[in-house]
């Protein structure tokens, strides 16, 4: 309920998070996703993840830059170690500590709204001339799909839904 971060106590609200983040619908879903993204914060890995609705699953190829990055469908050495690591298991579904060193590697983790662990590591195309990094492009990039989160590095966390920032 309180963490201390950079020399002041902070009172964490669970219970509101997990209510207005509002999607994906599974609450289960939702709790892994917030326990990351607190776990990436206070780990200080940092991390970008992205949650695909349905109805956008199609756009998503166009969004990631290489096909090696859908771990399901390459053969590259990444991706027979994922595959590995999770077998058929959805994002919920995984060990807490698994979950945080895969959204850790470099590049944006990707899962379906159902769960499914679509990319790990991907390098998405996003738009030139962004005025902050990396990851804050990555996760407006990929809310346009769905909902897209940024944890710094720092522990700040800034989460994005069809391309709006949304306040925790």
């Amino acid at each position: 309920l309180f963490a201390r971060r950079s020399g002041r106590w902070s009172f964490l609200t669970h219970e509101p998070v997990l209510t207005q983040m509002g999607t994906p619908q599974n609450t289960e879903i939702r709790k892994a996703v917030y326990e990351t993204c607190l776990d990436a914060s206070f780990s200080r890995t940092g991390a970008c993840l992205g949650i695909v609705s349905s109805s956008r699953m199609s756009k998503l190829k166009k969004v990631v830059a290489s096909e090696e990055d859908f771990f399901r469908r390459s053969e590259t050495t990444k991706a027979k170690a994922i595959r590995q690591m999770i077998g058929t298991r959805k994002f919920h579904k995984l060990d807490r500590r698994l979950r945080q060193e895969l959204v850790a590697i470099d590049g944006a983790t990707v899962i379906s709204f159902d769960g499914d662990l679509l990319a790990v590591g991907a390098i998405l195309k996003i738009p030139g001339g962004s005025p902050s990094g990396g990851r804050l492009a990555a996760a407006q990039q990929l809310s346009k799909l769905g909902v897209g989160i940024k944890v710094s590095q720092d522990g700040g966390i800034v989460g994005f839904r069809l391309g709006e920032k949304k306040n925790p």
